[in-house]
């Protein structure tokens, strides 16, 4: 566990950050949240056009879209394939009644059984990978529960805890103590007053509705793990 007397520390430098003009993409993550949050319905008919649209973002495309990296894309053919198979894997990865890992490796699973059902039906298209590795799986994560989730980046994650004072925290982290610990330091963010002044009016500045969440959890670690 990390210790809070350091995380208090470095709060006042990570505000200061937080009132720059040089983070506008940190914000990436809140801007998508509300898209997913205004569209996002797993019982739509038209799944694949509600997707399409709860995925979105004015800022960057880079959670999902970058050089050899395109889980969208990949996403919305599984969805035209096999609507219904898609469905129900969503609905299993967001079920809480079920173990973290074990709807992560499940999903992770499907991903890996549509992908080879598509390619089969489509033998002309030349496709490498599905793409949803933990990052994207995570995203979803987020997405759909943000004060229990974060974004899946465990290289910052590492750095910052072993920061904060962290004993024998090392890669790789267990998925469900990533997810705990990175709850507990969201809460801690969340409740610092000058902290969220700051972030919300960033915010209204970019017209996002400030939320409540981890996402501020990954703009900190970031920030952190990248700070000398």
């Amino acid at each position: 566990m990390f210790s809070k007397s350091k995380l208090d520390q470095v709060l006042p430098d990570f505000v200061t950050y937080l009132s720059s003009k040089n983070c506008i993409e940190d914000y990436l993550l809140y801007e998508v949240q509300k898209a997913w949050s205004d569209h996002w319905d797993i019982e739509a008919v038209r799944l694949t056009e509600t997707y399409e649209s709860a995925l979105q973002s004015q800022i960057s495309q880079r959670l999902w879209r970058s050089s050899d990296y395109e889980p969208k894309e990949m996403m919305l053919r599984f969805l035209n394939h096999d609507k219904e198979m898609v469905r129900i894997m969503f609905r299993d990865l967001f079920n809480e009644a079920k173990p973290i890992d074990l709807r992560i490796q499940r999903f992770s699973y499907h991903c890996d059984e549509l992908f080879t059902a598509y390619r089969k039906a489509n033998p002309n298209q030349k496709l490498r990978s599905h793409y949803h590795d933990h990052r994207m799986i995570s995203l979803y994560l987020l997405l759909n529960n943000p004060i229990k989730y974060l974004f899946f980046d465990e290289n910052h994650f590492v750095t910052s805890m072993q920061k904060l004072g962290a004993r024998n925290f090392n890669s790789p982290v267990v998925t469900e103590s990533y997810y705990k610990i990175g709850a507990i330091l969201g809460k801690f963010l969340n409740e610092n007053e000058t902290l969220s002044n700051a972030l919300k009016k960033r915010l209204t500045e970019r017209r996002i509705k400030m939320s409540k969440g981890n996402a501020i959890v990954n703009i900190f670690i970031t920030w952190l793990g990248n700070s000398k």
